[in-house]
């Protein structure tokens, strides 16, 4: 596992989720830009919020990121210990990540729908899964890799990228489904 110490490890947290936040909303934006709509008062859902967090009987850290008022209101419930809020934070990350694998399946079907056809029924649209082209050489957007992330010191979330396992879980990555140990450190 990269960090151990859960100050780091929820620093490291919170940055990602700034991140990816930022990288969504902007991404959001260029494409409205495209499609002609005006979409820059969008990033203005991300706002500066705080949460003061116990570390011991006696001190208490606080911890700055810049997110949604949604997912200030998640984390905020789980300022109890560091554990219970890196707990929160894990989830709300893994919601994110197969947020955006969601999104991104949904940009690849823009780009595989015959010109002049008529929409799929919605059943149709959800049955009909875009095709992978992850990883050859033709190009193309496709499902990225998952796999299994290990971190803190049992817990697993399996069906993640990558990076959100080393960059935002501070985990341990390995492809494909979590198996009965832990990969070698």
């Amino acid at each position: 596992m990269r960090e151990q110490d859960p100050i780091r490890r929820i620093q490291s947290g919170l940055r990602y989720i700034e991140r990816t936040d930022k990288t969504i909303l902007g991404l959001a934006i260029q494409l409205g830009s495209y499609l002609q709509l005006d979409l820059l008062d969008t990033l203005s859902i991300l706002k500066s919020y705080s949460f003061r967090i116990p570390v011991s009987d006696t001190e208490t850290k606080t911890f700055h990121a810049e997110m949604s008022a949604e997912q200030h209101h998640y984390l905020k419930a789980a300022t109890a210990t560091p554990q219970t809020f890196l707990a929160a934070l894990a989830k709300m990350l893994v919601s994110v990540d197969q947020g955006s694998l969601s999104a991104l399946k949904c940009l690849v079907s823009a780009v595989h729908v015959a010109p002049g056809a008529a929409p799929a029924p919605a059943a149709a649209r959800e049955e009909a899964a875009p095709p992978s082209v992850y990883g050859k050489r033709d190009g193309g957007i496709g499902d990225p890799p998952l796999g299994c992330c290990y971190f803190d010191t049992s817990a697993t979330e399996e069906n993640v990228t990558q990076s959100l396992c080393e960059g935002g879980l501070q985990g341990d990555w390995v492809p494909g489904q979590c198996g009965a140990g832990r990969p070698p450190r």
